[in-house]
């Protein structure tokens, strides 16, 4: 089965993850049929979704930039390798959309500045920290109603994940549990999961992924 998706023509992205991917793959100096080659597709599937014709799922995204070794958030910065410049504004200036204000000391971004992408099934996707921190990324993603990966994934760090709004199936590590509002769940991310919703309203979580090394256990 395949995992992405196609973009209908009235489709409008929020983010180019397309030109995102093209450019990390770029920096890794790999061509479309080396970088396919280690992801188990074809060129043409990887062209697809490089040229925003095909959305990637939340599994093939995941793969993606693990292969190239950047960070998820990687797919919404500007310059992933280089360092992070913040404008500095007055407290008057706190609306300018700009990727992030430094006021007083704190990093702030608006709800209008945060970067976006819609993946696969409609899930969307949102940077929720105003920089990257290395070794953590802090997302918010959405589930639209009735939206299921085709299949488990694994990566590597950790997840720590509390329901917002709606409600959320996670199996993981073969074992499903129904998370409601204000919710949580942590696990390993070495072990296979995946998240959907059965439920006909949309569901919404923040999700705090770990670096590689990362590691809890758990008591039995």
């Amino acid at each position: 089965m395949n995992i992405d998706s196609a973009v209908s023509p009235d489709f409008t992205h929020t983010s180019d993850v397309g030109q995102r991917l093209r450019f990390l793959r770029q920096q890794r100096n790999l061509t479309l049929r080396q970088l396919a080659h280690r992801l188990g597709i074809s060129a043409s599937a990887l062209s697809q979704m490089e040229t925003g014709r095909r959305r990637p799922s939340l599994q093939r995204l995941h793969q993606i930039v693990a292969e190239l070794g950047f960070p998820l958030t990687a797919v919404f910065d500007n310059e992933p390798q280089g360092s992070v410049n913040v404008p500095k504004a007055k407290l008057a200036d706190a609306n300018t959309l700009t990727p992030s204000v430094e006021i007083r000391g704190a990093l702030i971004q608006r709800a209008q500045q945060a970067p976006t992408m819609i993946l696969s099934g409609g899930i969307e996707w949102r940077g929720a920290s105003p920089i990257h921190m290395e070794g953590v990324d802090v997302l918010r993603v959405t589930y639209p109603p009735h939206s299921a990966p085709s299949g488990l994934m694994t990566h590597e760090g950790v997840e720590i994940v509390h329901v917002i709004f709606g409600a959320l199936d996670f199996e993981v590590g073969g074992e499903t549990h129904h998370l409601e509002e204000a919710d949580s769940i942590m696990y390993q991310s070495t072990t296979p999961h995946k998240v959907s919703n059965p439920n006909s309203k949309a569901a919404s979580a923040i999700w705090v992924v770990s670096g590689d090394n990362c590691a809890f256990e758990v008591g039995t």
